[in-house]
């Protein structure tokens, strides 16, 4: 991201133009006072919010219904992870997969399994489970209602660091 020192909160006063600040105009106009020089660049992107309604839904490979929220190669954001909302159907479960990077999984609403190799633990939610790189995983839905969850990948997720097996 951008760094930003002691005059951050002057971010807040410049012009917006479709969600980006310019700190260069503001500096132009002599509304900070005389010889005011930002050390910012003349545009940042502030804050970026994304709902799921504006994620287009689809199917992963490994068969869960997925929105991405975050990926840096698709939405202007300096991040290295990507971020997707996850449902599994009531007792439907994910094809085991491989990824290449590190996940982790938060879970939202709903019950179910998570299997990492050989280890297999019930989840609810609020709790976070860290899928180290390589391993084969999948979860399932072990409830009444949806199982929903929030799912980091990082470094962002790629089609060819994923295997579906």
């Amino acid at each position: 991201m951008f760094p930003l020192d002691r005059h951050a909160g002057l971010v807040y006063n410049t012009p917006f133009h479709r969600g980006v600040a310019q700190s260069g105009s503001a500096q132009r106009s002599g509304r900070w006072g005389r010889g005011f020089k930002s050390h910012l660049p003349d545009s940042i992107f502030l804050m970026l919010i994304k709902g799921l309604s504006k994620s287009r839904r689809f199917i992963s490979g490994d068969k869960a219904v997925l929105r991405e929220l975050l990926h840096p190669d698709k939405t202007r954001v300096d991040i290295r992870y990507s971020l997707a909302h996850a449902v599994v159907k009531p007792g439907k479960k994910t094809l085991p997969h491989r990824l290449a990077t590190s996940e982790v999984y938060y879970i939202l609403a709903g019950r179910g399994v998570m299997h990492v190799g050989d280890e297999a633990e019930k989840v609810r939610p609020g709790q976070a489970v860290y899928v180290p790189p390589g391993s084969i995983q999948f979860i399932e839905n072990s409830g009444r209602s949806r199982l929903a969850f929030l799912c980091i990948v990082d470094p962002a997720w790629r089609p060819e660091d994923e295997e579906v097996l």
